[in-house]
């Protein structure tokens, strides 16, 4: 492929306005790409903000560029699809840190999210952010959370037990459940603190991305900031407590192993109104 003279060029006539054939050599000193070839070729390699961003992350949580690659090269469907060589992505990276590195983790995952926007234009993602320009709370969900949420967000689970220390910022879950009994994730945040504004702002906007869709019930740890924020946002809904809270609270206080276990017994055997009222 050295010296070969294949080329087309075509200039721009002024006087009559019209594109103009100059030069066209047709032929080539070498083998022609083929169609699983073509993908390949440097006109066709293009390393995507997505993909930029993704690898960025990643490589903060101590993911090697080159395991980021082979998990992209899996999403897509092989090495062909995956639109880039991974000596082009390192060679963007590079690129990315002499002329414009990010300032910050906040500024990745901004950049990441946009990326998954540009991407699927059902994902959502809000953040605020405080007088300095510094990231402060983040909401995010995308097109399946929402669709599982029309059909199974009946009942919602709100749960902040998780804590990020490295960032002293707490991950709030919107979690439910299908129809086969198994945990699906509406929505997930990450928050500065656990103030009732902060909650009444979290789930004002996770209403907004759900078209204003209310559960019947909801379940929290009996937080109390929380329970003013369902109070304010989701008064129409059924305010219970996580049966896993329930149950270390009985733990606690429950001194005896038979009074537990009937306790345990009562909470998790029984379905019905009748049955649980008869026991209690």
């Amino acid at each position: 492929m050295v010296n070969c003279q294949a080329r087309f060029r075509i200039n721009y006539n002024d006087g009559s306005r019209v594109n103009m054939v100059k030069i066209f050599v047709p032929e080539h000193n070498h083998e022609l790409a083929t169609g699983n070839q073509i993908a390949f070729v440097r006109a066709h390699r293009h390393v995507s903000d997505t993909a930029l961003a993704l690898t960025n992350t990643m490589t903060k949580v101590s993911i090697r560029p080159c395991h980021t690659y082979e998990y992209m090269v899996k999403q897509a469907g092989g090495y062909s699809l995956v639109g880039f060589t991974m000596k082009d992505l390192y060679n963007k990276l590079d690129q990315e840190r002499r002329t414009s590195p990010f300032e910050s983790d906040s500024e990745g995952a901004i950049s990441y999210m946009r990326g998954l926007v540009a991407k699927d234009p059902h994902f959502i993602c809000r953040f605020t952010t405080n007088l300095e320009d510094r990231l402060v709370d983040i909401f995010w969900r995308d097109r399946h959370s929402f669709v599982d949420y029309q059909c199974y967000g009946d009942v919602l689970i709100f749960n902040s037990t998780y804590k990020i220390n490295v960032y002293n910022k707490s991950l709030v879950l919107f979690v439910g459940m299908n129809n086969h009994r198994g945990s699906i994730i509406f929505g997930a945040a990450l928050i500065s603190d656990e103030t009732d504004e902060t909650y009444t702002w979290l789930l004002r906007i996770f209403l907004e991305s759900m078209n204003r869709k209310i559960p019947k019930a909801i379940l929290t740890d009996n937080d109390e900031a929380m329970r003013k924020a369902i109070e304010t946002m989701m008064l129409e809904a059924r305010h219970c407590l996580c049966i896993w809270h329930i149950g270390k609270n009985a733990f606690t206080h429950l001194k005896f192993e038979e009074k537990l276990k009937a306790f345990n017994r009562c909470v998790r055997k029984y379905q019905t109104v009748e049955q649980f009222e008869r026991l209690w």
